[in-house]
């Protein structure tokens, strides 16, 4: 809160401007861009993992609950890709167990952002 309205200062604006447009006129990303990227790097991380044959076990099995459940972390991932353009790829990619192409996912992300 005293970040937005330090940010609001600097750029002369009135208190009720938005978050949204302030955060834009200062080229800041919001929150959920970075935990979306941060998820995606995470999700390939773990699928690739040299240290712990348990973790990958983890990730399959999170894999094979996730059509019965929402609150699982792959639903939630799943989720995060709603509005994006390579969506079935992103999909297919977790689906199968491969890793998400995390540059072509960031330049699409920017595009949904973008647009909002």
């Amino acid at each position: 809160m005293l970040h937005l309205l330090f940010l609001k200062g600097t750029l002369g604006v009135k208190r009720f401007i938005t978050t949204w447009d302030v955060h834009q006129e200062c080229r800041h990303e919001p929150l959920s861009f970075y935990w979306s990227r941060s998820a995606v790097k995470l999700f390939n991380s773990m699928l690739y993992t040299n240290y712990s044959d348990t973790l990958r076990r983890v990730v399959q099995a999170d894999l094979n609950l996730q059509p019965r459940s929402s609150a699982c972390c792959t639903a939630q991932l799943l989720s995060a890709f709603q509005g994006l353009r390579g969506r079935e790829l992103y999909v297919r990619a977790v689906q199968t167990g491969r890793a998400i192409p995390v540059q072509e996912f960031t330049v699409d992300l920017k595009h949904r952002m973008r647009g909002v």
